[in-house]
């Protein structure tokens, strides 16, 4: 089975590359899908996100059927064009299921035998959301067990920028 695994990536964490990588090895495709959330305020451009993930899976040689792509709309619209019948989630505290259950329904209802399946981020990275990550790291905190040097460098670059 091939799945998709949606999300706004602003930055993809550890905690994102643990979930993909035990994704992969019980998926036959998995396909990071970054997309656009209307409602959020990026730090990242989409096409910036998408190089930070394709500089995480460039290293992951053992995987070879993890792609990644962007996208602008519906995750089911996308779904249904590429022949997806189920996209991954992870999960990382009961705050993070409850919102996760009204989209998988939500995604369900919009297409019908369309699943959602749930992993629990690795204990290590519970805690760790884009969010925390952007906070840390503007006020100077050290995120390096967190995200890549690559995305730490991108902080710099964009800190630097609006100075």
């Amino acid at each position: 089975m091939k799945i998709i695994y949606p999300g706004s990536f602003d930055p993809f964490t550890y905690g994102h590359y643990d979930v993909l990588m035990r994704a992969a090895k019980n998926f036959e495709e998995v396909r990071i899908l970054v997309l656009n959330n209307m409602q959020k305020k990026y730090m990242f451009s989409i096409t910036e996100r998408l190089n930070i993930v394709k500089d995480y899976i460039k290293d992951a040689k053992e995987q070879k059927n993890i792609t990644a792509d962007t996208y602008e709309g519906l995750l089911i619209d996308y779904a249904k064009k590429y022949n997806y019948k189920a996209s991954l989630r992870g999960l990382r505290a009961v705050d993070d299921f409850e919102m996760e259950l009204q989209m998988a329904n939500a995604n369900r209802t919009l297409y019908k035998n369309f699943e959602t399946f749930f992993l629990m981020t690795d204990p290590n990275f519970s805690f760790v959301s884009s969010t925390v990550v952007k906070q840390v790291i503007i006020h100077g905190g050290d995120v390096s067990l967190w995200v890549s040097d690559y995305v730490i460098e991108m902080f710099e670059k964009k800190l630097n920028e609006s100075m």
